[in-house]
């Protein structure tokens, strides 16, 4: 019983890092999202190694003070989770931004068109686990190994369940022969004493 808790806890713990890793990656836009931060612009409120969950956002609902995932204006490649320091104007929607831990607003203005998500919780320290695993050797250490090891431990669980029931299978045939020989044997005894009796 014990183990297979282990085994599912494993199970689930893989799943659960491998979505945090590959979310930002997706090619879908309405699902919630987890990013790393690698800065300390938002320090203290999300400190540097922290998961961000971030779920879909219309930008007419966003407010000033709201923390936000939008595309980096200057690198598309980029992610960059800054709190909305003000409403530059409505139409065409335009935002300021600004990092906790930075003195002037960022220089650029924000479209609505480049914003990802708003920042609905954040996990400190576990950025650096998820951050590990997106590279070869954390994929491979993290994920692969123990994926590996858990699709053998399935195998040998089910190479010693289908010898059990063989095994079960050679039992259940096995009595009913010795059944039968035995009962040949007392048949044949019986007509030889039967016939030196004579």
């Amino acid at each position: 019983m014990l183990k297979k808790i282990i085994e599912n806890t494993i199970f689930i713990a893989l799943i659960i890092i491998l979505g945090i890793s590959v979310s930002p990656a997706l090619p879908f836009k309405n699902i919630p999202r987890t990013y790393v931060v690698v800065s300390g612009s938002m320090e203290p409120t999300i400190k540097t190694g922290s998961i961000v969950l971030t779920k879909p956002v219309n930008p007419k609902e966003i407010k000033v003070g709201d923390i936000v995932a939008f595309t980096s204006p200057s690198n598309s490649k980029d992610v960059i989770l800054h709190r909305i320091f003000g409403i530059k104007s409505e139409s065409p929607l335009r935002f300021s931004t600004k990092g906790d831990n930075n003195n002037p607003p960022d220089a650029w203005d924000l479209m609505d068109v480049g914003i990802l998500g708003k920042q609905v919780y954040a996990v400190p320290y576990i950025g650096h686990i998820a951050a590990f695993v997106r590279k070869p050797l954390g994929f491979g250490l993290i994920i692969v190994l123990p994926a590996l090891l858990f699709i053998i431990f399935q195998i040998l669980n089910i190479k010693k369940y289908i010898k059990e029931e063989i095994d079960k299978q050679v039992k259940s045939k096995t009595i009913p022969l010795m059944f039968f020989f035995l009962s040949m044997f007392s048949v044949s005894s019986l007509f030889f004493t039967t016939f030196a009796l004579a």
